[in-house]
């Protein structure tokens, strides 16, 4: 299976490391192991064994580092080193796979820088959006606050208006009053000299009769 690292636990050990522990202890606390890298993993207790299925191979080469590998003697180290020279093809399988793995490290490290700069220009435009909707929202107060000073304004130039015009008609008013009252006084004033002179009149005419009334008992 490809991308898979087994985990071959001793027939004594096995009653003792489950899977529970081997999550825990193995992968959480000793290979300090990304949960994101795990694509699956397959436990058969009886048998001890636990494939680790994982989303890269460069990820299955780092664990394969990090886990204890069993001791070899100088021997086998001799012979395996003789071997190699003595079959070119292996030591070009080996070239290979040497190669393969760094292509692959490279792979995931551009992989992550890549993933590291796009969520870098997320940021920023996250940061830039909310300074822009900051901005908006700034703009729309100060809008608001000069619509509701010019409004006020407005209110205070049409009350001022109102007043002004209130005071011209009162004015108005009150001179036409005035004007009223004096020609009333002037009417009252012309009737009163009429009665007054028709008075004098009728007692001059009186006075007239009464001198001619006597004048005429002398003749007599």
């Amino acid at each position: 299976m490809r991308n898979t690292v087994r985990f071959l636990v001793e027939e004594a050990e096995r009653d003792r490391v489950r899977l529970q522990h081997l999550v825990e202890k193995v992968l959480g606390e000793m290979l300090e192991l990304d949960e994101m890298k795990v694509y699956c993993l397959q436990d058969f207790p009886r048998q001890g064994i636990y494939d680790l299925t994982l989303n890269t191979d460069a990820d299955c080469w780092n664990i394969y580092e990090m886990c204890p590998k069993e001791k070899v003697t100088e021997e086998k180290e001799v012979k395996e080193k003789a071997k190699e020279k003595s079959s070119p093809k292996k030591r070009k399988k080996r070239g290979q796979r040497k190669k393969q793995k760094k292509e692959v490290k490279e792979k995931e490290s551009n992989r992550k820088k890549e993933v590291k700069e796009k969520e870098a220009i997320k940021k920023e435009a996250k940061k830039r959006q909310k300074k822009e909707a900051k901005e908006i929202k700034e703009k729309s107060v100060q809008r608001k606050r000069r619509q509701e000073k010019k409004r006020k304004e407005r209110k205070k130039k049409k009350s001022k208006k109102k007043a002004k015009e209130n005071e011209v008609k009162e004015k108005k008013k009150e001179k036409e009053e005035a004007q009223e009252r004096g020609e009333r006084n002037k009417r009252k004033m012309r009737r009163k000299k009429k009665a007054t002179g028709e008075k004098e009149v009728k007692e001059k005419g009186k006075k007239k009769e009464a001198k001619k009334t006597k004048e005429g008992k002398r003749d007599n």
